[in-house]
């Protein structure tokens, strides 16, 4: 049931998009005008704005339009989430069960990480491990921990554009303070998140990359409430955690040959 009224070029884009899949990823521009009605002289407008993002190509040749590259680009890097979310998760069962906390991957989205799977704690007081939730880089641990880990140029450009709020007393307040916790992560190889993004939370994270890639594609995180967090404990998901990243990045790298 629809709830709020379309936007009509959104509609419309996704609309062509949609289309010209159904069309067997080739359709004439009057293909389109009789199957949407769409006027002829917007379509033409659509059609160039969407090749000049590379979202649908022409086949000269053949007069007709196809998904672009874009597209394809778009069904590969959620796939590739997919697939290390499906490598991680035995990986993070482990992890819960080894320190009795509950543990997600998070995979980098833009400004944001987003996590893709998770294992809850049996004890009665812990953090719930829902899907498709999302967190800023710069309160999260698994955001710190990508941050830290990203190429410098790609890390100051975050930094520059990063609107730092407070989610809680304890958020990180200034860049030039993010920019030390980083600096420290670096160093360490986990980022911790004490009652930054959530109050009574703490989260450990590390990194997660793939062999061919600088930039880290996601992190795995380890979530402790605040009240059970003892250096005991840290010192434990430290070490697991350091654990977890080298068992997923192998069994990524075994998964990429397999697929070469």
């Amino acid at each position: 049931m629809q709830t709020t009224p379309p936007v009509k070029s959104a509609e419309r884009t996704l609309d062509l998009l949609e289309f010209i899949g159904r069309n067997g990823n080739a359709a004439s521009q009057s293909d389109i005008v009789v199957g949407l009605g769409v006027p002829k002289g917007s379509l033409s407008k659509l059609l160039a704005t969407m090749r000049e993002r590379g979202y649908v190509t022409l086949d000269a040749e053949a007069r007709v339009y196809r998904l672009g590259p874009a597209v394809h680009a778009l069904v590969a890097q959620a796939q590739a989430a997919a697939d290390v979310a499906t490598l991680a998760l035995p990986v993070l069962q482990w992890a819960t069960e080894v320190t009795g906390e509950a543990s997600s991957y998070t995979a980098l989205r833009n400004d944001e990480m987003e996590r893709m799977c998770g294992v809850d704690s049996e004890q009665p007081l812990s953090y719930r491990m829902n899907n498709h939730k999302r967190f800023p880089l710069y309160s999260s641990s698994g955001g710190k921990a990508v941050l830290a880990e990203m190429p410098k140029a790609l890390r100051e450009a975050y930094l520059s554009r990063a609107k730092l709020q407070k989610l809680t007393p304890s958020t990180v307040a200034s860049v030039a303070a993010l920019r030390a916790q980083l600096a420290t992560i670096a160093a360490e190889g986990v980022a911790v998140s004490r009652n930054e993004h959530t109050q009574g939370v703490v989260a450990l994270a590390v990194a997660i990359r793939r062999t061919d890639d600088e930039t880290p594609v996601g992190a795995i995180t380890i979530v402790v409430p605040d009240a059970r967090f003892t250096e005991k404990l840290e010192a434990l998901c430290r070490k697991t955690l350091k654990t977890a990243r080298a068992r997923i990045e192998k069994a990524m790298q075994m998964a990429g040959a397999r697929e070469a």
